[in-house]
């Protein structure tokens, strides 16, 4: 009874920090976007959104998922109290990381080179700044992996939100100096935040290990033992996963143009902005790998926060359709022309609340195998849908392409799921209903708000 309500209550504090620092990044985001959308041409925007998918394009240097494998093993090895081994695992994927990012960075360094020779100079310059993105990798995930893996959803939370408030002063800053912004000035100020945010928190990660990971000698596992296990196919899933979603901004930008990409991107970056404002699916990768052994609190877990993600996309969905429009107009007058798409990409909320829970349930399942062919379905749909929907409908085609994508991977990763975890199902009738357990989860966050009503400082 007592785990049961430790990671209740672990769900919860989870859940909340995790919202309360999606409100507070959107607030920090919506600040820097302003800045940088009044500044920047659509031209402009559009070439920063293609230069960061260049960088995505490589990203599978930075071993993408492994991130997501380490945090199911790490939790799972401190739950069961073997510290050596969750020091092995750590380490190892400390130094899987290094091995590759400097391959990276001098790609991209050097290579850069090569683009703004033939191809765009402002892109080329932007590359050789975002290639140092890639060094700092490791040392971020580093933090991220032992916040998570113990739980500590706040001080990984206050990490994040520390980087795009940094990122922000020195935006303002440089606009204040400069009187303008350049697309490499944006890069400049995401790498600089970067650092600046690894030597304040460093601290508090050095007194988790110390706590929580002890001292003396390490597990011997082998350097690429957690890829040939299970990280090859989240490393592959990750990665393929976002080679669909640049690999759009490609189709848009051959088909209709730089400034379409631009568009659409604004549209697409808010419609992110607002689904990570309630973001479950964030907290609950090392909790699943902790429970996955108790099947009836696993399955608990499972069916509440499917519904607790659902409910509250639900209401995210109605608030920013009938919000949101005004303030794109007063703000961002010139991408009112992304309004309609913003509003076709936030009916894909609703499958999205599924989706976004499946994502961790594979992993903690270690079925990143399944996963990845998941995926690789998803992305013949995006280049499938593209080519019919941007030919019948333009750019609105393009938002009509991820709902469709949306929903049919949703769909097929459920048919998967329910193969793999014996009597798993989704009761609509459930996603409606109060029980003893909602008012549990919900008493602890209400008593949170009362705490920091009380103690604002």
């Amino acid at each position: 009874m007592e785990n049961n309500i430790s990671t209740k209550k672990a769900l919860a504090e989870g859940a909340f920090s995790t919202s309360i620092a999606s409100f507070a990044l959107r607030g920090v985001g919506f600040l820097t976007s302003v800045i940088l959308l009044k500044e920047l041409s659509l031209y402009q925007f559009g070439v920063m959104e293609l230069t960061s998918s260049i960088f995505s394009f490589l990203g599978i240097f930075l071993l993408p998922g492994i991130n997501n494998v380490a945090i199911s093993e790490v939790s799972y090895e401190l739950g069961v109290g073997n510290k050596n081994k969750a020091r092995a695992i750590v380490k190892n994927y400390f130094k899987l990381q290094y091995v590759f990012v400097f391959i990276a960075w001098a790609i991209f360094f050097f290579g850069a080179n090569i683009i703004g020779r033939y191809y765009n100079l402002e892109i080329s310059n932007s590359l050789k700044i975002i290639s140092f993105i890639f060094l700092l990798s490791p040392i971020r995930s580093f933090l991220n992996l032992i916040y998570l893996s113990n739980f500590k959803f706040l001080l990984k939370n206050i990490y994040g939100v520390m980087e795009d408030a940094v990122k922000l002063v020195i935006i303002f800053f440089i606009f204040f100096i400069l009187r303008s912004i350049r697309v490499d000035n944006v890069f400049f100020s995401t790498v600089t935040s970067q650092i600046i945010s690894f030597f304040i928190m460093i601290p508090s990660a050095y007194r988790i290990w110390r706590q929580n990971f002890g001292s003396g000698s390490y597990e011997k596992i082998p350097l690429f033992s957690m890829i040939l296990k299970n990280g090859k196919w989240g490393i592959l899933s990750t990665y393929m996963n976002n080679f669909g979603q640049n690999i759009r901004l490609w189709i848009i930008k051959f088909t209709l143009g730089i400034e379409a990409v631009g568009l659409f991107s604004f549209a697409f970056t808010l419609f992110g902005h607002t689904m990570s404002l309630v973001a479950i699916s964030n907290v609950l990768n090392p909790i699943f790998s902790k429970l996955k052994s108790d099947t009836v609190k696993f399955m608990k877990l499972i069916d509440k926060s499917i519904k607790y993600q659902f409910i509250a996309y639900l209401a995210l969905l109605i608030i920013a359709l009938t919000t949101f429009p005004t303030i794109i107009d007063y703000f961002f007058p010139k991408y009112h022309d992304s309004l309609f798409l913003f509003k076709i990409l936030m009916i894909s909320i609703i499958p999205a609340s599924f989706a976004n829970i499946f994502t961790p349930l594979f992993y903690s399942l270690n079925a990143q195998k399944s996963l990845f062919n998941s995926i690789m379905i998803k992305n013949f749909f995006i280049a499938f849908f593209s080519i019919i929907f941007i030919h019948l409908f333009g750019i609105v085609g393009v938002a009509i392409e991820y709902l469709a994508t949306v929903t049919v991977y949703s769909f097929e990763r459920y048919l998967k799921l329910k193969k793999i975890i014996p009597n798993f199902s989704i009761s609509i009738r459930n996603l409606f209903r109060i029980d003893i357990h909602d008012r549990v989860i919900l008493d602890s966050i209400l008593r949170k708000f009362k705490f920091l009503s009380k103690n604002p400082n």
